[in-house]
């Protein structure tokens, strides 16, 4: 995080005060001389600018922004760089942002009248439709990013009677949507420097932006969707123990019916509703504008109604649908809390895959939900149950519980109750009172406010107590890491002040360290942190937990030698020394043993994680690969690929390996139907187009084959993997000599087709082959041969070298050597299609 500007001149602007920080950037109010005004500065994260491409691609972007000029939008008056620093001014908008106001309303257990929300989302839906005209996509429609613009002293404190009468005496002019285009400005960043971190809000992201699919206009639709349901329903539709189930339930869970949980609300309106949160795109409105005037005309015979004021929300609504709705979960916890602690499970990126270029096998697979983000397609980074996904392709950002709740995640995911503490539950204790108001990130069914008052309260009674200050410091965490970096960390410091042996208070620092930065030099301090936890309390099974996962992150962690791999084995045998049914740790475990060769271990565990859950994904996929590389049973890792895509069909490395097994089973038909299913969840991996065309290649269809790798050249115009195909493809075609700088070039760079050769030719090289046969079809037999030959000497046991020499030897008249060449290649081959080639190549024989 960058210093405080405030005082500081940035160009032409000279700054008055942070007003804000989030996960992004920082926000000041500053004042421009020149024009007499105050601005809003919003200033990128040094470290997110560290990409020397950076810089050009934020101006692009905030010259895009800049462009739009519409009065619900914050309008952007300036982009600079100051001594290395980016920045925006913008229009100052003086009034509090809609997630305020609505935590106010719920507070008081008010809701807004329709009418009034029709005119919010009216407005907001006024201002994307203008945006989505000018080709620009927000991608983090949510209540934070709303201002309602207040009238009077702009300094005066805003009591909720305030709040009130803004909302409801507003004009058309009052709803401000803010924020356009940081989100891709830190997309492009993370993408050249961090393999593409997911940014954005779990609770109000579109299924296909969950997935890591591009987005356009209707997941912008979605999100404000989900606003009007916030706004209708008082919550949002769906919410669960980690804000990562929050995206699973975007693309699988049905939407609760708002009838159901507000009877009052008019048809017309849940139509309205309804069709802006379809899951699929298509059955959506298509614009925005299409959405406010649908929603306007809904509201038309309610807009009439005087007066209007507040309703309340138990007279609307249903509490007990709205109690049945949510899932949530009381836990007792004081500040005695170190019992066993599993964490929620992920898994770590596929060492097998590491051959591949693309972010496909890079990632790490998570579990049970898009990934996807395939991002998928995706990776994760944790740490004492903090979550940061990199690879997807479009914003959000995602947290999952830490330090207060790590003993109780992984009971709470088996549907117990994991009591923390021996004693009965003290009703007047603020730390259980407050962990019933906030009992995990987001506040699913909670409310944050609360939690935050009975802390404060204890806090003002009790100003040195170094639980309670970690309490609240794991609220913020919970609450909205970003935006309360610095109240966090200042609890976690006065925590740690007051008892610098408070093992939790480490664990929760080590956490906010690994959130809000990404330096090296902040991952080793959040390890020191850890350490010095697990020093303090060595019961602390959260401490290990997290030091763990943190680990397999660590740059040396899939070389051959890893003191981080080791360390990893060490932590997780200690954990389950205690607890032998701990997924997490029994997962980790697995992975480091499968990276250090220990087959056999890892299968162990592997399967006890299975036997404790049938459908964990992350076990499924590495039994898949042990079974594929390990112990060469293509059959199991066939059934193991199949069960991983059960959980979740939307994961691109399972598609991929069940696609391999298929491959190497000779049916391609079906492994084309699993690459057709990877296009749609990854249509910009050039490895995807490129799996697609070896696909069609070995299914005779070269024009469709010839089609995915120029579609992957133009992505990656280097990829060797994709240049081979191309002049297989041509080759195919018969057009040998536009062939031949690809398959040559592809000859002198033999290493990086091991993939390739591993999947599509049996772990054969094959590139002299193939460069030998674009030779015979030009008739340089002399040529052919040589390469030929060296072929049949690497690959003795495989049956296209002798299947091509049998044509070379046909082609020069030597048909008694073309019938020996045959019958060797009949006894190698392996597949009814290799055996139908070579028959139907005998029978060519006179």
């Amino acid at each position: 995080m960058s210093d405080d500007l405030t005082g500081r001149t940035m160009g032409r602007y000279q700054v008055l005060e942070r007003l804000g920080r989030g996960g992004m950037a920082e926000v000041y109010r500053a004042y421009q001389p020149t024009l007499d005004r105050f601005v809003a500065l919003k200033v990128i994260y040094p470290h997110l600018a560290s990409d020397p491409d950076l810089l050009e691609r934020f101006g692009r972007e905030a010259r895009a922004v800049a462009a739009l000029h519409h009065p619900n939008i914050v309008q952007v008056h300036d982009f600079d760089v100051h001594e290395g620093t980016a920045f925006m001014a913008m229009e100052f908008v003086s009034g509090p942002t809609l997630k305020a106001a609505i935590q106010s309303l719920h507070r008081r257990g008010k809701l807004l009248p329709i009418p009034v929300v029709g005119q919010i989302i009216g407005q907001l839906a006024d201002a994307l439709g203008y945006a989505h005209e000018q080709r620009v996509i927000h991608r983090d429609v949510k209540p934070a990013n709303v201002l309602i613009r207040r009238r009077g002293a702009a300094d005066a404190a805003l009591n909720d009677a305030d709040i009130d009468a803004l909302l409801l005496n507003l004009t058309p002019t009052s709803v401000v949507l803010t924020d356009f285009g940081v989100a891709r400005i830190i997309k492009d960043s993370v993408e050249h420097t961090a393999a593409g971190t997911i940014l954005g809000s779990p609770a109000y992201m579109s299924p296909e932006q969950g997935r890591g699919e591009r987005v356009d206009a209707r997941s912008d639709i979605y999100s404000l969707g989900i606003v009007l349901y916030e706004l209708l329903i008082g919550q949002v539709p769906f919410d669960a123990d980690t804000p990562f189930a929050i995206v699973m339930k975007h693309s699988t869970a049905a939407l609760p019916p708002p009838r159901s949980l507000r009877p009052d609300l008019p048809i017309k309106i849940e139509q309205v509703l309804l069709k802006a949160l379809a899951k699929d795109p298509a059955q959506r409105f298509q614009d925005a504008a299409a959405f406010g005037a649908a929603l306007r005309e809904a509201t038309a015979s309610l807009a009439n109604q005087a007066p209007q004021s507040l309703v309340s929300m138990q007279a609307v609504t249903d509490p007990d649908a709205i109690s049945r709705s949510r899932e949530t979960r009381v836990l007792e916890m004081t500040s005695a809390a170190s019992a066993p602690t599993p964490l929620p499970t992920l898994p770590s990126a596929a060492p097998s895959l590491t051959k591949k270029r693309s972010c496909l096998r890079k990632s790490a697979i998570m579990i049970g939900v898009l990934s996807t983000l395939a991002v998928l397609v995706v990776g994760a980074f944790i740490a004492g149950g903090m979550m940061v996904f990199r690879g997807l392709n479009e914003a959000g950002a995602l947290v999952v519980p830490t330090e207060l709740s790590m003993q109780a995640t992984a009971a709470a995911a088996e549907g117990d109750i994991l009591p923390i503490t021996p004693r009965p539950p003290d009703p007047n204790d603020p730390l259980a009172n407050g962990l019933r108001a906030c009992s995990a990130p987001g506040c699913p069914g909670g409310n944050a406010d609360e939690a935050l008052r009975i802390y404060t309260a204890a806090l003002d009674r009790n100003p040195d107590n170094p639980a309670l200050l970690a309490a609240r410091a794991q609220l913020y965490i919970w609450w909205d890491v970003y935006t309360y970096t610095e109240q966090a960390r200042a609890d976690i410091e006065a925590a740690l002040a007051l008892d610098p042996q408070h093992a939790p208070a480490y664990v929760a620092r080590a956490e906010l360290i690994a959130m809000t930065t990404e330096d090296d030099q902040s991952h080793r301090q959040a390890l020191q942190d850890l350490d010095r936890a697990i020093e303090l309390d060595p019961n602390l099974m959260a401490a290990y937990i997290a030091h763990a996962r943190l680990l397999t992150s660590a740059p040396d962690f899939y070389d051959t030698v890893s003191k981080s791999r080791q360390r990893v084995i060490s932590d997780t045998s200690t954990v389950l020394a205690r607890e032998p049914n701990n997924i997490s740790a029994l997962n980790l475990r697995a992975e480091a043993n499968y990276t250090e060769s220990r087959y056999d271990e890892a299968l162990g565990d592997t399967n006890t994680v299975l036997k404790l859950d049938p459908r964990n994904f992350e076990a499924l996929l590495r039994r898949a690969r042990l079974n594929r590389y390990a112990f060469q049973n293509p059959q199991a890792a066939l059934a193991d690929f199949t069960a991983a895509i059960g959980v979740d069909p939307n994961q691109t490395e399972a598609r991929e390996g069940r696609a391999a097994m298929l491959i190497q089973m000779g049916n391609y038909p079906l492994a084309l139907e699993d690459a057709e299913a990877m296009i749609e969840m990854s249509e910009d991996d050039p490895f995807v187009s490129t799996f697609r065309g070896f696909i069609f290649l070995h299914l005779d269809r070269p024009a469709e084959a010839l089609e995915d790798f120029s579609e992957a050249l133009e992505a990656e115009a280097d990829n060797i993997e994709a240049r081979y195909g191309r002049g297989l493809a041509l080759l195919a075609q018969q057009q040998a000599e536009a062939a031949l700088p690809d398959l040559e070039a592809a000859r002198e760079h033999q290493d990086g087709l091991g993939y390739i050769n591993d999947v599509f030719y049996q772990s054969h090289p094959s590139a002299e082959l193939s460069l030998a046969r674009a030779y015979m079809q030009l008739g340089r037999m002399a040529d052919a041969q040589p390469l030929i030959n060296a072929s049949i000497e690497q690959s003795p046991d495989w049956y296209l070298p002798y299947l091509i020499r049998a044509r070379y030897h046909r082609a020069t008249g030597d048909i008694a050597a073309a019938r020996d060449d045959l019958r060797e290649a009949i006894e190698y081959a392996q597949t009814p299609a290799e055996r139908a080639a070579i028959e139907a190549e005998q029978r060519r024989e006179p």
